[in-house]
């Protein structure tokens, strides 16, 4: 809910939570039949913390995380995903 409507704010979609200030710091999409990849621009959300996306049909390489320092929980199992 709200993902292509431009009205709704992020911390209002489906799956996203957000700390008081508006940054994302967890997104939660297990079991939502997601396809394709995980997008780059993740490794730019610096406030997130947990990224659960298990039980998906992602596929290509997993993005950089290098930069998200506060990240305690990586979730992607059961996915198509490659690298480490």
């Amino acid at each position: 809910e709200g993902w292509m409507d431009e009205t709704v704010p992020h911390c209002n979609w489906y799956g996203i939570t957000c700390n008081n200030d508006g940054y994302v710091t967890r997104i939660n999409l297990v079991d939502n039949q997601l396809t394709r990849f995980i997008p780059s621009e993740v490794g730019l959300l610096y406030k997130l913390s947990d990224l659960r996306l298990d039980n998906n049909k992602l596929t290509g390489s997993i993005p950089s995380v290098v930069g998200l320092s506060q990240l305690l929980g990586l979730y992607l199992v059961n996915n198509q995903l490659t690298g480490s």
